[in-house]
């Protein structure tokens, strides 16, 4: 696949300008978090629950790709926010312990102060006390699942989900990319 990194700056850029109304960049987010402090931090939540590390470069067809990361994360820049500041993650852990693949996502991302965050070999990915809670009556029972660490520690969630065909929904959205988000995910799928 070959996905043109200046056309999704570009697209991207001008697309928040266009949500907004802002003239610039820096206006638009400021818009989007008006109450944005310098020193805050962002989580991405990015999809790569179809990746198992050490594996092949999963299919671009199903999984994020970087290039609307990069996009992302240059309008984040742009508005003054800085790298280090910002986490991309997905810390699935169910079937596998999750990871994103070096070579076709982590390596490619144009800002190296970004932080990645997976559950592969990461010694603490999920807070110890803050949980999501399942108690709809009339459901399967589900435990309290632990939230990753990268999402109780930010200011800021930007869910940057794939929408794609699912076999047990007929399609995932954004909700569903949350999966990533909390520790033993697979209990969710009872859900359906």
């Amino acid at each position: 696949y070959y996905v043109d990194q200046t056309t999704v700056d570009t697209m991207t850029e001008v697309g928040l300008k266009r949500l907004t109304s802002a003239k610039t960049v820096a206006t638009a987010w400021k818009r989007l978090v008006p109450d944005y402090v310098a020193g805050q931090t962002f989580a991405i939540k990015v999809n790569f629950n179809n990746y198992t590390h050490g594996s092949a470069d999963p299919d671009p067809e199903i999984n994020s790709l970087i290039e609307p990361v990069n996009a992302l994360i240059r309008t984040l820049v742009m508005a003054g926010v800085q790298e280090s500041q910002i986490s991309v993650y997905d810390v699935t852990n169910a079937w596998h312990s999750g990871s994103m693949p070096p070579v076709s996502f982590v390596n490619r991302c144009l800002y190296p102060g970004v932080n990645f965050v997976y559950h592969y070999g990461n010694p603490n990915p999920f807070s110890s006390t803050e949980k999501v809670v399942f108690n709809e009556t009339g459901t399967p029972n589900i435990p309290d699942l632990a939230i990753g660490n990268v999402v109780v520690n930010a200011d800021y969630l930007i869910n940057m989900f794939v929408p794609k065909g699912h076999q047990m929904t007929g399609a995932t959205l954004g909700f569903k990319n949350h999966l990533g988000s909390v520790d033993q995910c697979d209990h969710v799928h009872n859900y359906f």
